[in-house]
């Protein structure tokens, strides 16, 4: 039944509980989702699931959802998706000292520059505060703008080994792997010899 379907079209849905009189949900209702998505995971046979986004906190002041704040609802969601089935990895998009909790991996946001990078950005490297503070918990791996194109994007692969993350590349075809440029052949030399370092 589940042969065509592409774990990435999957979306975990509830029926909405009841509300109390002030209109938010309890935390009890959250406890007592219905565990359709058990079974989704099992018959994917799911090992890890990656959220997008867990590091949403631009709406703090207006985020009451489930009588929770927006953080505090992502470490329950966090929680409640790594119980599923016999336990699964969970890795997110940002990463803070509540959600590497459950978390173990996360991309790491480089400073200002999501998509773009400012002015600047090669003066941020060189201080691996996640990798000090969460490392043994959870590693932070790349975000954006990594597949060595042009000098801006081997900057920004540069700042995240800096910053102690797992190598890391973001590519557009397969091509990029048979013919890799310098920065992402350099990459792929470094991981290997991570690789070496985590198993022997």
């Amino acid at each position: 039944m589940t042969d065509n379907i592409h774990p990435s079209s999957i979306q975990i849905r509830r029926k909405p509980p009841a509300l109390d009189g002030s209109g938010a949900v309890g935390p009890k209702e959250f406890s007592g989702w219905p565990n359709a998505e058990n079974g989704a995971s099992d018959d994917l046979s799911l090992d890890s699931v990656f959220i997008d986004v867990t590091l949403v906190s631009l709406n703090l002041y207006n985020s009451l959802v489930e009588n929770t704040t927006s953080t505090e609802g992502m470490k329950m969601l966090i929680e409640h998706i790594g119980s599923l089935g016999k336990g699964l990895v969970v890795a997110g998009e940002g990463l803070n000292e509540i959600t590497m909790q459950g978390q173990s991996f996360a991309q790491a946001h480089l400073f200002k520059s999501w998509q773009t990078s400012i002015d600047g950005l090669e003066r941020t490297g060189g201080c691996n505060l996640n990798q000090v503070l969460f490392g043994n918990l959870c590693k932070i791996i790349g975000y954006s703008g990594l597949g060595g194109r042009n000098k801006d994007e081997e900057t920004r692969m540069n700042i995240h080994l800096e910053h102690g993350g797992i190598p890391t590349i973001t590519i557009r075809s397969a091509d990029e792997i048979l013919n890799p440029n310098p920065a992402v052949k350099r990459i792929f030399e470094i991981a290997n010899s991570w690789i070496w370092r985590i198993y022997i």
